[in-house]
């Protein structure tokens, strides 16, 4: 395999088929920074790290070093991280704030009634699934399991009762906004 700096000349002079090798030579640190935004897609995350890297290739003005080269690719690919990290931050947090604001509107305080309605609702809404995804929000929902106690009794990794919870978030904002349409006639 051809070094860097000779590939990144190539690359400089025109030849962009030889991004490909460049992309081979990274392809461990791609790899582990886009494993380390696990909550995001990460075939996503790859792609915008190979961007970066593109973008540090065609912005380089000094390449005659191997090392230096190396060095400065990623940087690029890790400070790309660092971006997708605060926004993937950013986003998941409002994410698992939403679901309490949701649930505070359509639960009374000491109201029995409503809490039947939502108790009946909720069964309703599991009644679509089955599997594991049906047994992970019934956990979530009922028992008010964490993630962590939720992946040790299905034999399923934390990441994965994550997904499905925001899954479940996302069905229930839309089933309550559409509820609440049909209630209020918002």
């Amino acid at each position: 395999m051809e070094n860097a700096v000779s590939l990144i000349k190539k690359i400089k002079a025109g030849n962009t088929s030889e991004f490909e090798a460049i992309i081979h030579k990274m392809h461990p640190a791609l790899e582990k920074y886009s494993r380390l935004l696990y909550k995001d897609n990460k075939e996503d995350v790859y792609s915008d790290l190979v961007s970066a890297l593109w973008e540090a290739i065609t912005k380089m003005q000094y390449f005659e070093e191997e090392g230096k080269c190396i060095t400065y690719l990623n940087n690029a690919i890790k400070l790309r991280y660092l971006e997708l990290y605060k926004q993937s931050k950013k986003q998941h947090e409002h994410e698992q704030t939403v679901p309490e604001d949701l649930f505070i509107n359509f639960i009374g305080q000491d109201n029995d009634y409503v809490n039947i309605e939502m108790k009946e609702d909720m069964t309703n809404l599991l009644s679509n699934y089955s599997g594991t995804k049906k047994d992970i929000f019934y956990c979530i929902i009922f028992k008010n399991m964490s993630d962590m106690e939720i992946a040790k009794k299905y034999s399923v990794s934390r990441q994965y009762v994550n997904r499905i919870r925001k899954k479940l978030y996302s069905i229930l904002r839309e089933y309550f906004m559409q509820n609440k349409e049909k209630k209020y006639g918002k």
